[in-house]
């Protein structure tokens, strides 16, 4: 398998420039949406290039998805919940393969999420025709609801043909959606299903189901929603990053289109045998999701720095009087932003007063300033929110002191900070 790393490309150099966590120097540049969806474009196209035979797979999905839709709507009076299915399961796999080649994992993830919901509905749905009615009848409720939800928070005049909508909400399904809730419950908004996601899926799709609640676990806004883009170090930092979830793009794929095949076959006796077509050319693609599993895995360990960036936090201390003045600093480097005093420090800072006084009384003839490293142990120190990130090699001609942190059994020492280990 050929590698992204192999063949550098603007996505790569794009990605270790935004992605990985960067702490500093102001020339680099988020970029604007449109430099992200251009990117992301790249990005797609080096995986069509580097799995052999992705492309073509995915084109191999457009032609039965057309057949199936025709096939579930084409017939005398199809049951309407037929074609809501499809529309979605559809619609779905589309947006769950383009989400996962440009390296889109959170939203692959909730994709595939839904494809899982529209595999329980046709199990349902097919089972018996109380469920069918209900899921049916639930779509008044949903088009009441918007209409209502529209209603409430427009701002402005309203169109003619919203005006029109409205009218037709007030007039058709503003009374279809009262007559469902009578029948079946204020519930029946919330959930057209008459058991939780578990209990649908049984037995047989009980692995199913806990990936699924994996996956909103991770969508839910939960801690380990990070999952993908987010790392800690033995002994150093945390580090999150921004952009792209990656690692997510492979399961997301995998499992999306197993339940999307899965639903398809189920819809075979209400869709007719052109469904096979479908779950076919679905099975094309799943045939090199480890392919793209693993080129996925490879070009996501190349974002993840070796050696995080590392802040120290340091008191400017110049020739004349002047206010305690902090910064952090890019370790190994002379990129410095203005920081605000820990909090912790305020009121019991006469031991740090008594360092800069001293040195100031040594002060070197050469340099108008120094820095002094305070090494704050558990406290935090955040930036000056009105600051950027500035190059200042005048403030380290010196090597400077290092103030370690003092506590109430070992006072403080200062020593040069080349002398540490």
């Amino acid at each position: 398998m050929a590698s992204l790393r192999a063949k550098p490309t603007a996505e790569v150099a794009w990605a270790v420039r935004r992605l990985c966590r960067m702490a500093g120097p102001p020339e680099i540049d988020i970029g604007s949406i449109a430099d992200v969806v251009n990117d992301q474009a790249r990005f797609a196209a080096d995986v069509l290039a580097h799995v052999d035979g992705l492309d073509a797979a995915i084109r191999g999905l457009r032609e039965p998805m057309v057949f199936t839709v025709e096939h579930a709507v084409g017939r005398p009076d199809p049951p309407h919940w037929v074609g809501a299915v499809v529309n979605q399961l559809n619609n779905d796999v589309t947006d769950l393969v383009q989400d996962a080649i440009c390296g889109r994992g959170r939203p692959a993830i909730r994709t595939a999420r839904s494809l899982f919901d529209h595999l329980l509905t046709v199990r349902d749905v097919t089972s018996a025709a109380t469920l069918a009615e209900r899921y049916e009848r639930h779509r008044w409720v949903v088009w009441h609801d918007a209409t209502e939800l529209a209603e409430r928070t427009h701002r402005g005049n309203l169109t003619r043909s919203e005006a029109h909508r409205r009218r037709l909400n007030r007039r058709e399904i503003g009374p279809e959606a009262r007559a469902a809730l009578a029948a079946y419950g204020r519930g029946f908004r919330r959930e057209w299903a008459t058991a939780d996601r578990r209990a649908r899926a049984g037995t047989g799709l009980a692995d199913d189901y806990e990936w699924y609640r994996l996956a909103s676990a991770i969508l839910h806004g939960s801690a380990g929603g990070v999952l993908g883009t987010y790392a800690e170090f033995r002994n150093g930092p945390h580090i999150h990053r921004t952009g792209s979830a990656f690692t997510l793009c492979p399961d997301a794929l995998e499992w999306g289109l197993r339940w999307a095949r899965l639903a398809y076959d189920a819809l075979a006796p209400e869709v007719g045998a052109i469904t096979r077509a479908m779950t076919d050319a679905i099975a094309e693609v799943e045939a090199l999701t480890p392919e793209f599993r693993r080129l996925i895995e490879e070009h996501d360990r190349t974002l993840w720095t070796t050696n995080p960036t590392h802040l120290e936090a340091f008191v400017l201390v110049t020739r004349w009087p002047t206010p305690r003045q902090w910064y952090l600093r890019i370790v190994g480097s002379d990129w410095v932003r203005r920081a605000i005093e820990p909090s912790e420090l305020i009121g019991d800072t006469a031991w740090l007063d008594k360092v800069i006084a001293d040195a100031r009384r040594d002060f070197p003839a050469d340099t108008d300033c120094i820095s002094i490293v305070v090494n704050l142990g558990h406290r935090r120190i955040y930036p000056d929110p009105d600051s950027g990130w500035t190059y200042s090699p005048q403030m380290f001609q010196h090597a400077g002191l290092n103030l370690r942190d003092p506590t109430r059994r070992a006072g403080f020492e200062t020593v040069v900070r080349e002398d540490l280990a």
